[in-house]
């Protein structure tokens, strides 16, 4: 029934926050670092005022973007663990385009979103290609290229783009018509991103493409016997997934950042599976897990100011919770259903 899993989704969520505080309490005991003050410098300060309420809308928009891109993959049993790689492709290919034509005026700004989206889907049909054409795994093969996009963005960066006269390895500033246009001090993506968000919803739940990657992902011999071209559908999971990982790229260079740089990605892509994973492959719970883990980041940078504690200590955090959440979400639904099967034994005993 639906409102049983529905409460099962929340039961899992509340036990696996409560795991997760608790685990994270140990562990900052067991580094000897004040349990009071790394809360307040992770988990309050960073939002304590509107700047940085607002950083952390702008610090999840690329998070929940990869993670509705990869939601769809996963959805499908297809194992695109790459988004890094395409956000960075994206990237490469809006920037490159803004570098390139400076002077398109007005249309300069659908033309960067357009060839975002075309060099994250270019990325990931590499993926898809393998797997469909050479049956090589797309765990693997979107992995490694990663490091490619990585090795090519740095090579551009600290060669032919890189600003002339710069210190670092980065391009000039892009043009203003490439630039994400600001509304109540939040770039127009993250406006643009909640709308998406809500559409998402409506969509994932009614639209037929969501129905069969389920299926294929659950039960692919049932996906065979009822005709669904697997092939296909790998190729629209694969291509959708690459297509918001590089608009998330374009968020950053148009965004925050403002120009390339090796460092762009941040580890998004990365992050963002985390996302996934957390939120149950649903819109509402990714949006909640994105801005969860933006927060983590953005602890972690404060506490290295005020605390002088590694980066380190963030993804420690980070990775406590990734695992606090798959266990509730393995275990939380089978002791849930023991209950039911025992409560309904004593009823029945009762009964009888």
């Amino acid at each position: 029934m639906r409102w049983l899993r529905a409460d099962t989704a929340l039961l899992s969520g509340l036990a696996a926050m409560v795991l997760g505080a608790l685990l994270t309490a140990l562990a900052m005991k067991m580094l000897a670092i004040p349990a009071i003050e790394t809360i307040q410098v992770f988990f309050v300060d960073p939002v304590a005022d509107g700047f940085g309420r607002r950083q952390l809308l702008i610090t999840a928009a690329p998070l929940f973007l990869c993670a509705l891109g990869l939601s769809v993959a996963f959805r499908g049993g297809v194992q695109n663990i790459g988004a890094d790689g395409q956000l960075m492709s994206g990237a490469i290919c809006a920037g490159g385009l803004a570098l390139a034509h400076p002077h398109m005026g007005v249309l300069l700004l659908p033309a960067c979103v357009l060839a975002a989206a075309a060099g994250g889907m270019l990325w990931a049909a590499i993926a898809a290609a393998l797997r469909i054409w050479c049956g090589a795994s797309e765990l693997l093969s979107s992995l490694f290229l990663v490091y490619v996009a990585q090795l090519i963005l740095t090579a551009l960066v600290s060669g032919p783009w890189r600003e002339p006269g710069g210190y670092g390895m980065e391009t000039g500033p892009l043009p203003d018509g490439a630039m994400l246009p600001v509304w109540g001090g939040l770039h127009a993506g993250v406006w643009l991103l909640a709308i998406l968000g809500m559409l998402w919803w409506l969509l994932e739940r009614h639209l037929v493409m969501f129905f069969r990657l389920r299926v294929l992902g659950e039960a692919p011999e049932a996906a065979r016997y009822a005709g669904y071209r697997s092939d296909n559908l790998i190729w629209a999971a694969m291509l959708l997934s690459g297509a918001l990982a590089g608009l998330a790229g374009y968020l950053q260079i148009a965004g925050p950042l403002g120009r390339l740089n090796p460092d762009l990605s941040s580890g998004y892509g990365f992050a963002a599976i985390v996302v996934v994973f957390a939120g149950q492959l649903g819109c509402l719970g990714m949006a909640l897990t994105s801005l969860l883990v933006a927060l983590l980041r953005l602890g972690a940078e404060n506490a290295q100011i005020a605390m002088h504690l590694p980066q380190s200590v963030g993804l420690l955090f980070q990775g406590v919770f990734l695992v606090s959440f798959l266990l509730c979400q393995r275990w939380v639904p089978i002791l849930l259903e023991r209950m039911a099967t025992m409560t309904t034994r004593r009823r029945t005993a009762h009964g009888a």
